[in-house]
């Protein structure tokens, strides 16, 4: 059995962000596919995004067709030396933001990456990042999600 679409659209996701050029996002990043948003601490090193699909909504356009909107979370995480400290937290602020504007823009031949090319899933939204504050403190992690929704269209079996 296949997986489902919302799981293809992750791994298309995941191998965008792990096709990007080199020194496209600072500091580097290890990229993948989880069911569970979270690597845990004592496994964290480097900077991990983790790529979870979590939900999907169907609407029905009509007799013969389906629109579904596709919720994929994007989860950063990082080791802090110290809770709270701006220094290190300001540069992954940033990379958050790098990885939100690389998902909506072009490539360098000015193909689209809001379309991905197996699905035919098309990037409608970016929510976030969300920040965990309460994650900093307590265990001196950073955490940012981001929420990309991905649409698709099909013929109704």
């Amino acid at each position: 059995m296949s997986a489902s679409l919302s799981v293809q659209i992750a791994d298309e996701v995941v191998a965008l962000l792990t096709g990007a050029a080199s020194g496209t996002f600072t500091p580097a990043i290890t990229v993948a596919r989880r069911y569970a948003p979270y690597v845990e601490l004592a496994k964290l090193t480097g900077v991990q995004v983790s790529v979870v699909p979590m939900s999907k909504e169907q609407i029905f356009t009509g007799r013969k067709f389906i629109a579904a909107d596709h919720d994929i979370k994007i989860v950063v995480q990082s080791k802090l030396a110290k809770a709270e400290d701006a220094t290190a937290i300001d540069p992954l602020t940033a990379l958050v933001e790098a990885i939100e504007e690389y998902l909506a823009g072009d490539d360098e031949s000015g193909q689209t990456r809001r379309l991905l090319p197996t699905t035919k899933a098309s990037l409608m939204k970016l929510a976030g990042p969300v920040l965990y504050t309460a994650d900093l403190v307590s265990s001196q992690t950073f955490n940012a999600d981001i929420t990309a929704t991905y649409h698709t269209e099909a013929a109704f079996r």
